[in-house]
């Protein structure tokens, strides 16, 4: 169909024109051949003024004037041919529409369902108007489409804020002007009567503007101007609705607006939000006039259609499982599917999400799903960092991967998730996707692929759809051996397994009971700005990383979009904002550190990607110093230990230098013992000590620290109180559990556990202590000459400030092996270049004091 509509570039066809006529013949190649050997050409050629003024006037009426004529002719022919009319500007409903939306492109079926609707339940007259060609501008058929109308809305996906009004808006008031203008002619000469006429009148020469037609000063509608769908923003059926009530006789009448954009939050929690909210409108009080709020509660979809959102992380494959379902749908129940991938590239180790409509009737609207049936997480963690039951209608069904069931799964969710299920009789389902894929994958890389398939099987129990359809378990195990191709005998193998994971999704899905379950569900986590970050004597300004937090990332932590405000409109992102994501949030695993097998060979802190591991010597002075001030507080200024430190270290010392090594709580333990048997303190004051030596044992209990060859035996063989032991310690909020570190161990120092809360709790105060820890010293850094790189160049990251060159945090794909390159690079030119900047300044203050002193 394509080759009979469109023909061959080398065809002989009429010229159809009289110009081409005078250029190429009576004949002409489809696709004119201006590189010819036989008849060679220069084309581009430099003129004067004089032949070029003469050459863009000869374009108007020889060539751009017949475009319009040409287009009508191909929209002719592909009719004949397809049955499917198209023109230049086609109407919906027009006939005795008052108001009218213009658009081009996707938001045209949009406007048409929302026309329809306000039709059936509003009764209201709204047409749609769809510009399918935008130059030459059908000015003839806009003006005589538009013709009478009340009011007219116009629909644009650009925003020109230095021009009178935005390009469609200026083209279609260009040409009613047009229009008038004929109107005002014609009646001038008929001798100044007034056009009674409510049609636009039929072109009689003489017109100013021939092809248009003559239109009375009456007819002239009003127009509004909408921008919509910057970057790609969605609109919604509730924003078109928005815009015909704005046009109304009770509307607000607002000629210039945009659509799904927020100035203003009048909800907002954030007290800091709100302060500069208030600020800004004492400044700019017309903001509140700029924007549309949607109207609300408006769904389009039909009453059977099932809408649905998959949340997953990038890298389980959750797009093709989406189409797999999708498609799956569409062939074994006869259903209309439309999807709605995630826009955004995948990202391995990122939260991602998939959404679909199904429905048995055709499917017009494009806008992205608002409100959503079934909610497939097959992420367990999802209520970490998302809202899976955003947009849930009441009585929807949440399918959540998990191996817990009962009591457990319903307390691993937060208790406000507890009550906003109870609230809206949310249903709650669970399947091990995970289990039934491991266990039916004949290969690891199948793994993710058949966890989708469970998913399905599991989505089309818990939607019913068996039962909407009149569809046994049997026809849909035969539907699908159809349509994964089972009857083919290649790879008839993989197709039983794909098979029998989505049966087993179908058969294991389990719903809980929650009149039995108490809510006992975590409580949620105030988002607090990184320490490094929070820099009170930071000077103002679009670098000033405290207020992109509150304005940035506070908003997201907490559900909410940003708004449209002074700062968004300048485009700047701070550095080093990485560093205020939590990772902890989307990562399954996290390595666990093993202290008696870790020998300090330096792959782990080398190889990681993100800068989440970093490896620190410290003395045993320092350990015990770094965990004083982290407990310490005004109220518990554990002045009794402090006095023991130098004491317990010493005796520590000497435990490490004669006995195995596993941990070095015990040690600390046995430590104290010693140091009290010779004290000899009196019943109350062992009392005191005890209890403040307790809080600094319980904070060291899984605190990871070593005892290796490297930086504790080989340095007290050569002086006594020079060794150090080496902390391996998990950063919590940029580590994303892709598991190189544990890879590249061969000691198994490092081994993958399941993320829990109890694991998080600990890695959070382990890192908290590490904050506090000294920079390693220089004699454990074994590089004789950086310049040269002569040492051990892996120990050039011992030091804090070299490894925290890169910060981590960032949305990069797990495990890039580009970043770990890239840190290494920052962190050799930090080590190489930071003593040389400090030796730099040193001068620049000791010459600004010479001359001072003269």
């Amino acid at each position: 169909m394509i080759r009979e509509f469109l023909g061959d570039p080398a065809d002989l066809i009429e010229t159809p024109t009289a110009a081409q006529c005078a250029v190429f013949g009576e004949k002409r190649r489809r696709i004119p051949e201006l590189y010819d050997f036989d008849y060679p050409s220069s084309t581009g050629v430099v003129q004067n003024s004089e032949s070029y003024a003469q050459g863009v006037a000869a374009q108007r009426p020889f060539y751009f004037d017949h475009i319009a004529e040409l287009t009508d002719r191909a929209f002719a022919e592909y009719e004949a041919l397809t049955g499917r009319r198209y023109a230049r500007a086609a109407g919906y409903r027009l006939d005795d529409a008052d108001y009218v939306l213009v658009g081009q492109g996707s938001v045209v079926r949009d406007a048409e369902a929302v026309a329809d609707y306000l039709r059936d339940e509003r009764r209201l007259k709204v047409g749609v108007l769809n510009l399918t060609l935008f130059r030459p501008f059908p000015a003839d058929l806009v003006a005589e489409l538009l013709a009478g109308r009340k009011g007219v809305v116009v629909l644009e996906r650009t925003d020109q804020p230095l021009a009178v009004e935005l390009p469609m808006i200026r083209e279609i008031r260009a040409a009613l002007a047009q229009a008038a203008e004929n109107g005002r002619a014609r009646a001038a000469r008929s001798g100044g009567g007034r056009l009674r006429r409510k049609k636009a009148v039929a072109q009689e020469a003489p017109l100013p503007y021939p092809r248009l037609p003559a239109m009375g000063a009456d007819q002239v509608p009003d127009l509004y101007s909408g921008c919509f769908g910057l970057g790609g923003r969605d609109l919604q059926p509730g924003d078109l609705v928005a815009a015909v009530e704005n046009m109304l006789a009770d509307g607000a009448g607002r000629r210039q607006f945009y659509l799904g954009i927020e100035f203003v939050d009048e909800d907002t929690p954030l007290p800091k939000v709100q302060i500069r909210q208030e600020s800004v409108l004492a400044d700019y009080p017309q903001l509140r006039d700029l924007a549309l709020r949607p109207v609300e509660g408006i769904d389009l979809n039909s009453a059977d259609s099932i809408e649905l959102r998959i949340h997953s992380i990038g890298g389980w494959d959750a797009t093709p499982a989406g189409h797999a379902l999708a498609a799956a749908a569409a062939e074994l129940f006869g259903m209309h599917v439309k999807a709605f991938p995630a826009r955004a590239r995948e990202r391995r180790g990122q939260p991602t999400q998939y959404s679909a409509v199904l429905s048995r009737r055709p499917l017009r609207l494009n806008a992205e799903l608002k409100h959503v049936d079934i909610v497939i997480a097959q992420d367990p963690g999802v209520f970490r960092h998302s809202d899976p039951l955003k947009g849930m209608r009441d009585g929807g069904i949440l399918v959540i991967q998990s191996d817990l069931s009962g009591e457990a799964l319903w307390n691993h969710f937060p208790q406000t998730a507890q009550w906003a299920m109870r609230e809206r009789n949310i249903r709650v389902c669970s399947v091990d996707g995970a289990g039934i894929a491991l266990a039916e994958a004949a290969s690891p890389a199948e793994r993710y692929r058949l966890q989708g398939l469970a998913f399905m099987g599991a989505f089309f129990n818990a939607a019913s759809l068996l039962g909407r359809q009149g569809m046994t378990r049997e026809a849909l195990y035969e539907g699908l051996r159809t349509h994964l191709g089972g009857d083919s005998a290649t790879n008839s193998a993989a197709i039983e397994d794909e098979i029998h994971a989505c049966m087993r999704g179908y058969d294991e899905v389990r719903a809980l009971e929650l009149s039995e379950l108490e809510d006992q569900g975590r409580s949620a986590k105030i988002p607090l700005i990184p320490s490094s970050m929070a820099g009170a004597e930071a000077v103002a300004g679009p670098g000033n990383q405290g207020a992109f937090w509150d304005q940035v990332c506070a908003q997201y932590k907490t559900g909410h979009d940003i708004l449209a405000d002074p700062f968004t409109a300048i485009s700047v992102i701070p550095a080093a904002t990485s560093s205020m994501s939590d990772m902890s949030t989307v990562r399954a695993t996290v390595p666990r550190f093993v202290a008696d097998k870790c020998t300090g060979c330096s792959k782990c802190w080398v190889q990681c990607p993100d800068s989440a591991i970093p490896g620190v010597v410290s003395t045993i002075e320092e350990v015990l110093d770094a965990t004083l001030s982290t407990l310490a507080t005004t109220q518990n200024p554990l002045t009794q230990i402090t006095q023991l430190l130098r004491h317990l270290a010493r005796e520590s010392r000497k435990i490490l230098k004669k006995g195995e090594f596993e941990s070095f709580a015990p040690i600390l333990s046995e430590a104290y013992e010693k140091v009290a048997e010779k004290m000899g303190w009196d019943e109350e004051r062992r009392e005191q000590n005890d209890a403040e030596f307790q809080q600094v044992l319980d904070a060291l209990e899984h605190f990871p620290l070593a005892k290796t060859a490297p930086f504790f035996d080989v340095p007290e063989s050569q002086e006594k109180g020079s060794g150090g032991l080496l902390s391996i310690t998990i950063n919590p909020e940029t580590c994303k559990g892709c598991d190189v570190c544990v890879a590249v161990c061969d000691d198994g120092a490092l081994v993958n556990v399941p993320q829990t809360d109890e694991e998080q709790e600990r890695l959070e105060a382990n890192w908290k202590l590490w904050k506090n820890l000294p920079e390693t010293d220089d004699r454990f850094i074994r590089i004789s000459s950086l310049e040269e790189s002569i040492g051990m160049m892996p120990s050039m990251l011992l030091k804090q400030g070299n490894y925290l060159s890169m910060l981590g945090g960032d949305n990069a794909c797990m495990g890039c092996g580009e970043k770990t390159a890239i840190h290494l690079v920052l962190s050799a030119v930090n080590a190489l270049m930071a003593p040389r900047v400090e030796t730099h300044v040193v001068e620049i203050a000791e010459l600004i004091e010479a001359l001072d002193e003269k």
